[in-house]
């Protein structure tokens, strides 16, 4: 039984691990687009770079309060929710972006169709589901687990009980056998 809640306790904590992955974002290059970030107050967003990680900003209370990369076009704006507003993405927006030094969204830019062809557009700021398939692939084999385990229980402790005999019938048996062997 111990084992049994050591091992959903480990499978819990991997499942909240999965939970707390990060967002995939899509958006055609032009367009604006908002990254969301779970934190009050302060935050500071910084985007992946190849040597390492590039603060944009700090912002507090939904206003910046230092701007750390160049931004001559003002591109760079953030929500009263804290969450940072890129306006006019290009390629070179594609990245990871960190909030308060949490990996927040993976933005992917793509590239927009040719003047005069339409094209489709890619899923709008949709989260990653395969956490949330982890997590209820993980509850469902603890569930599975917990199952077992009181299937097996059961199934025993209902032998034991048909296997019982008072002692006066064993002494009874016994008795017997070595008598008609006699």
């Amino acid at each position: 039984m111990k084992l049994l809640l050591l091992m959903s306790l480990l499978i819990y904590s991997s499942i909240q691990t999965a939970q707390t992955g990060i967002f995939s974002q899509s958006e055609t290059e032009g367009s604006n687009i908002t990254l969301g970030c779970g934190n009050e107050g302060k935050v500071v967003w910084t985007k992946g770079t190849d040597r390492g990680t590039s603060t944009i900003l700090t912002a507090e209370d939904g206003e910046i309060t230092q701007r750390l990369r160049p931004d001559p076009e003002n591109r760079y704006s953030v929500l009263t929710d804290l969450s940072l507003v890129i306006r006019s993405v290009s390629l070179s927006d594609s990245g990871i972006y960190y909030c308060n030094s949490a990996p927040a969204v993976n933005l992917t830019v793509n590239p927009a169709p040719p003047a005069g062809k339409g094209g489709d557009k890619p899923e709008e700021n949709q989260p990653d589901r395969k956490g949330l398939w982890i997590a209820l692939i993980g509850v469902g084999g603890v569930v599975l687990l917990a199952l077992a385990s009181l299937s097996i229980k059961t199934y025993f402790s209902e032998r034991t009980e048909d296997c019982e005999m008072p002692y006066d019938d064993i002494y009874t048996t016994i008795e017997y056998a070595t008598s008609s062997k006699a």
